[in-house]
């Protein structure tokens, strides 16, 4: 049987990094971005030039990296869209590449021979310069008041998901972590270990 470096070597060189440090690349100029991601474990990071998913999976969308996480003994899943603004009608088309970016980061699961990872342990980031889904980043102060009659209830779905550190995607509820980029799209993140 293949062990996993073996196996890395079957990926692509121009889409495959891996380490304790990897860098989620976006190079189209509406969401252009450098997500670097540390963690004193092992690191396999697939960034996604063309944003094509696997020929034969049905989501035809996909983040702009998977970040496999490898411990001693569990694997954890990072998926990042880079988007220069969060905006209401993007919002849907985030969730379809994170969906399609899971799903073809479990097949890549069974091509190094990892466990796939537990629902708690699949992690999805928005890496964004400006966002106009919540109320606190708008500049007009009248707008930070909640209108008569609005509730959570009656918000808006994309702004209320937007709020919460939950999404589902794929009929399950995953982790969703926010990182605010600097004004040229360069940001960083610090993964804590799988345990």
């Amino acid at each position: 049987m293949w062990d996993i470096d073996e196996r890395l070597a079957w990926l692509s060189k121009q889409c495959c990094t891996q380490g304790t440090q990897v860098t989620v690349v976006e190079q189209a100029k509406e969401g252009e971005a450098q997500v670097q991601f540390v963690s004193s474990e092992r690191l396999i990071c697939l960034n996604s030039p063309d944003n094509k998913p696997l020929y034969f999976l049905d989501m035809r969308k996909l983040a702009d990296g998977i970040i496999l996480q490898l411990g001693a003994s569990r694997t954890a899943l990072h998926i990042v869209e880079c988007k220069k603004t969060i905006k209401e009608n993007s919002w849907k088309t985030v969730k379809e590449q994170w969906a399609g970016a899971v799903q073809t980061a479990f097949a890549l699961c069974g091509v190094l021979g990892v466990p796939t990872p537990a629902n708690t342990d699949v992690f999805l980031y928005s890496a964004y310069r400006e966002d106009t889904l919540s109320a606190a980043q708008n500049t007009n102060p009248a707008l930070l008041k909640m209108p008569v009659g609005v509730t959570t209830a009656t918000q808006k779905p994309q702004a209320l998901e937007w709020s919460q550190q939950q999404v589902k995607i794929l009929e399950r509820q995953f982790e969703h972590r926010k990182i605010q980029l600097d004004e040229t799209g360069n940001g960083r993140f610090e993964i804590g270990d799988c345990h």
